[in-house]
This record gives structure tokens, sequence and C-alpha cells, in this order.
């Protein structure tokens, strides 16, 4: 019962948090996506073999229009060089703003690419089930990961672990870590193709031809995916910006980069008898202030992601403004106030 509240709510916070608008019209088809560091967009344009540049006033700028294949995911290294998954002619493309390319040989269907901390390039195989490594500095390919089915798109964690979407017969979300060990993230996503990680850990899976885009928590269990959005065409690229995330979409009169508002997660607030309740700071450590909370209210519960109450209080606990939340396991969590539920961060 708590359970299915709990993804009630869920289902409420994104319904009313969605905001989707036109970023970029006009790119013929549109793939792979990522910004750099002041704001400007670049975008794999799939069928023509491009990179554009769309900076902050919209303006274009083709960065190559002769790339070795056609591209899937883009990424930027520290330098701003752009890296592209190249498909048709199997290849892992460097290059440069200036347009000046250089490739790498991949076995067949290069689809996703990622780079580390230490800025080792890693790029998935769609086809033949690989994950490589590609050591910059010498030109070395050696083989990371290999026996997976149909990986794609592919994106770091804060921890170092590799979160890689694998489609096929597998449908699902699994994690590397460095020493190669895999283990399952989400499982049961009906074609996943392209990810993106938000600064908090909630990962973000665009399905390609499905339309839909998943949302998966930071701290959530397997099963606890939910579908963030839906009827945008054919999803591509993914990226999060300023707290908006960026979908890449294809299809007729589709062809173009969207934006979604994604849920905030700091200092939020809701109506409450006429008045606000605050729940503050966010993400919190040992207690969150809650303003405005009503001397009548019957119900403060906190739940986990699996809708298991995890603490219960009155609101003569609520001591100065202040609930407190120790002796808790850091993670998302949901603070319910009778009718009111407020997602919320314990580190």
């Amino acid at each position: 019962m708590k359970k299915t509240l709990l993804l009630a709510l869920f289902s409420a916070f994104i319904g009313n948090a969605q905001t989707v608008t036109d970023y970029v019209t006009g790119i013929s088809s549109p793939s792979g996506i990522v910004f750099d560091a002041t704001g400007n967009l670049f975008i794999g344009d799939y069928l023509n073999y491009k990179i554009i540049k769309v900076d902050l006033l919209g303006n274009k700028t083709t960065i190559t229009s002769s790339l070795a294949g056609s591209p899937n995911q883009i990424t930027l290294d520290s330098n701003n060089n752009i890296w592209a998954s190249c498909e048709i002619s199997s290849k892992l493309t460097k290059v440069t703003q200036a347009g000046v390319q250089t490739s790498y040989p991949a076995l067949g269907n290069a689809y996703g690419v990622a780079i580390d901390a230490l800025g080792f390039v890693y790029f998935s195989e769609n086809g033949p089930g690989n994950i490589n490594k590609l050591d910059v500095a010498t030109g070395t390919i050696t083989v990371f990961k290999t026996g997976l089915i149909r990986p794609r798109g592919l994106v770091f964690d804060a921890n170092g672990d590799l979160i890689v979407a694998c489609g096929g017969s597998a449908n699902k979300i699994i994690k590397i870590t460095p020493s190669g060990d895999v283990t399952d993230v989400v499982t049961a996503i009906n074609s996943p193709y392209y990810l993106a990680l938000n600064s908090n850990g909630d990962l973000y899976i665009s399905t390609n031809s499905s339309g839909g885009i998943y949302q998966f928590l930071s701290g959530a269990t397997n099963g606890s995916q939910v579908l963030y959005a839906t009827g945008l065409g054919t999803t591509n690229g993914l990226a999060i910006r300023n707290n908006e995330l960026f979908v890449a979409r294809q299809g007729s009169g589709l062809n173009k980069i969207s934006k979604i508002t994604l849920p905030t997660l700091g200092l939020n607030d809701v109506a409450y008898e006429n008045n606000e309740i605050l729940v503050y700071p966010n993400p919190a450590t040992e207690f969150v202030c809650v303003e405005n909370i009503s001397a009548d209210a019957n119900e403060i519960e906190l739940f986990d992601l699996n809708g298991k109450s995890v603490r219960s209080y009155k609101a003569s606990d609520v001591n100065a403004g202040k609930l407190i939340i120790t002796n808790l396991q850091s993670g998302n969590y949901i603070l319910k106030i009778d009718t009111i539920s407020k997602k919320i961060i314990i580190k």
C-alpha cells in the first residue's frame, strides 16, 4: 500500500514538474548532444555526418560536415575536443573545434562514448558487444569489457563506475566498476539508448523509437524507475544543464532539441492551509528545517524509495523548526506531512 502511494507521489511530481519546450530546431537528424562549460551545445547530425555547434543566442556553426560516419553519442574532453562514436564506418573520431579529425578503428557499430577522470576514452561497439578503452597519449586501444548485449549509451558516475545502456535481448542498464565487475542497475527498460546523469545522481534514459524517457532516482532500487516523459517521437541523445534535461528528438516534424525542466531538489515549497511548507536544506545531514507546519498535522512520516516507512514523527517533534534525521542511510527519501509530500536527500 505504502509502495503504491510512493509511486503515485513520484508520478504526481513528474506530471506537475514537466515543461517541454523547443530549444533548437532545424536540425535534420539530431543524435548525440553535449554542452560545454559555457553553455554551447554540440549536436551530432546522424544522416548528414555533421557536428553542429549552437551558442547561447541560438547561432549555429557547422564544426564539420565530413565525419567518418554517422555520429551516435558525442562527448567533450578537457580540451573541448569533440569525440563521436560513428556508425557505418565503425570509427571513434576526435574532432577539434577547428574541425580537424582523428579517427580510431572500431569493430562494428561504434555507439556510446564517455571519458573518465584520467582522460581515457571508452566507446561501445553495439554489434560485437564490446566496450573498448583508448589511451589517447599512445593511441592504444584495449578491450575493457566484452560479452555484453548491444551496449549503447555510456556515462561515468561520481564514483568512476561506467553506466551502460544495453539493448537487444538485455534491455537493461548495467554498472561496470574500474576493475570490470558488472552489476545490473535497472532491468526491464524497453530499448534503452542514451543516458544522462544529474549532479545528484538521478539517471535519465532515452528509448529511441519507443518515444519515452525513463527516470531512475539516485539511491533507488531496481524496478522503481518511472516513465518520465513519453510521446516525444524518437528520443536520442540526452544532456543536462542548469537543472534542465535536453533531448534530441527525431520524427515527422520533430527533428529538434527539446528541454524539460527537472524537479528541483533544493528549497521547495508547496501550499498548506493558505501558508507554505518549506523544507530545507536539501541535501541535509543531521536535520531539516520545516517551516509553517500546522500544529494539527496528524501524520509526519519518512519513506525510503522502496515505500518503506523508516521514521514517524509527531508535530511536537519539530523542535525549534527542526526535524532530526540522524542515523539514517544516505539517499533519497520522501517526507510526507499529511497529504503533502517532499522529496529530500540525506547525506
